[in-house]
């Protein structure tokens, strides 16, 4: 099994060449030791399984090490990782372990792993690889025990209650499930919360057959939904990504909403009751940033992953953040955790209070011409030699400030770009933004030029 699936906050990678199946009951072993040396080592683990053909096996194997380890391992089967976040950020199981590769493609697999009421990331996941490379076998008196429970109904419960407000309300809009696990557990939302006018996109999990990759956040993935609001008239879009930790929308007019326009959204519906910075990303538009300062709301800039975003969140007591990548945290009412099936319901609320369209609520965003994020093939060796190249080149360059918080921003007089590493693929991840079209142009110009000779610069010319 190759050392590069230990990734910044998850174990992830291709099946039977970067991940290996025969060698889960070994990690399992090296997640129970990590764990019980912890200074509040669980008792109890949650284990729940994406759509992917190997997250079965994936899963009986971790089980049969953890609890082999002295676990008691409750196995929730299909679910979103929501479902897996809440029930330990909840409290209701000191650990937990979500088999997922999220939106990445079908031979892919992952494991996301929770612990004492947040997710692990950075040194831990790497630790964690240091000793499955050890082979550490977990000391235990005793073998622990093996439960199946349906932990979603106890998410759905849960979930009712905090948008009971919405109860019997009739909705004209579309959901796009991308044929994940998003489709077990928004349906039993629905019906609990007796909603009606809500059109299913690919609800039925398939990860071999699935209509289209389930990231939402990409142009080609949400043709689908578009012309489904189009055609239906429909209020709104959404879209699920592959663990449903994600949402993107879709307005009525068709437009696509980015991860940075949406926290405007919610952002100004809390901004009266927000005594807390709002933690946002990197790659987050300038706009966002004079929305911000507009409304004198202090802020809080981290790399993008959600690990910095929920530390930074912990530290400084947040009630919201999010990510370009439509990743939201709500700690107001929830538990600071991303759910995309839970912002989706908070964008619900604010439409339904207000009375107002997407387009109305979207109408405050400050104009600006910005690209979403766009990704180029880098391999994992050379991912932090380009970023170098740019770092150093952009320095030289007069009137250019440099940010190296994440990768390389470099802005200008009216526009900024920035390059960088990619934390779950082989690939660098960009951006870039001017406040006319012009300068949007001309910012792509000097990046493509720089990245000349080292990656494809097609999408940028």
């Amino acid at each position: 099994m190759q050392s590069t699936v230990f990734r910044e906050y998850d174990i992830r990678g291709i099946v039977g060449t970067q991940l290996c199946v025969d060698r889960m009951y070994q990690l399992g072993q090296a997640i129970a030791y990590y764990l019980n040396g912890q200074k509040n080592p669980p008792k109890t683990m949650v284990i729940g399984i994406d759509g992917r053909v190997h997250s079965p096996l994936i899963a009986q194997e971790l089980t049969r090490a953890l609890v082999d380890s002295g676990l008691q391992v409750t196995y929730f089967d299909l679910c979103t990782s929501p479902v897996i976040s809440w029930s330990v950020y909840s409290g209701r199981y000191d650990a937990g372990c979500m088999i997922t590769a999220s939106h990445n493609p079908p031979d892919y697999n992952g494991i996301k792993i929770f612990h004492d009421r947040k997710a692990l990331s950075g040194t831990s996941i790497k630790t964690i690889g240091a000793l499955f490379e050890q082979a550490v076998v977990p000391t235990n008196s005793q073998t622990g025990a093996y439960i199946v429970h349906d932990g979603v109904q106890d998410y759905v419960a849960w979930f009712v209650e905090q948008f009971n407000g919405l109860r019997g309300t009739e909705w004209n809009m579309v959901i796009d499930c991308a044929n994940a696990v998003g489709g077990v557990v928004l349906p039993r939302i629905i019906d609990a919360l007796e909603l009606t006018g809500i059109t299913l996109l690919y609800p039925e999990v398939d990860s071999v057959n699935a209509h289209h990759q389930a990231d939402p956040t990409v142009e080609e993935n949400i043709q689908a939904l578009r012309t489904a609001v189009l055609e239906k008239n429909a209020r709104l879009g959404i879209g699920l990504d592959g663990d449903a930790d994600r949402m993107a929308v879709i307005t009525d007019c068709g437009t696509h909403l980015r991860g940075d326009e949406l926290l405007a959204i919610f952002i100004h519906a809390l901004k009266d009751t927000l005594t807390k910075p709002v933690i946002i990303d990197i790659k987050c538009s300038q706009a966002l940033v004079e929305l911000l300062q507009l409304w004198s709301i202090p802020y809080i800039v981290t790399p993008t992953g959600s690990s910095y975003i929920r530390a930074a969140m912990r530290e400084h007591e947040s009630q919201l953040a999010g990510e370009l990548s439509c990743h939201f945290f709500f700690a107001d009412r929830s538990y600071g955790f991303d759910d995309g099936i839970y912002a989706a319901f908070r964008l619900l609320e604010i439409m339904h209070s207000t009375k107002s369209t997407l387009e109305d609520l979207h109408a405050l965003y400050p104009r600006k011409y910005s690209t979403p994020e766009l990704r180029v093939e880098c391999p994992e060796d050379k991912k932090s030699l380009v970023i170098e190249h740019l770092k150093d080149q952009l320095q030289k360059m007069p009137q250019v400030e440099i940010m190296t918080l994440d990768g390389v921003r470099a802005t200008i007089p009216g526009a900024w770009g920035i390059v960088r590493a990619s934390n779950t693929q082989a690939m660098l991840g960009m951006r870039f933004e001017g406040d006319t079209p012009e300068k949007l142009i001309f910012i792509k110009k000097i990046f493509a030029g720089l990245l000349s000779g080292h990656v494809d610069i097609s999408i940028l010319v």
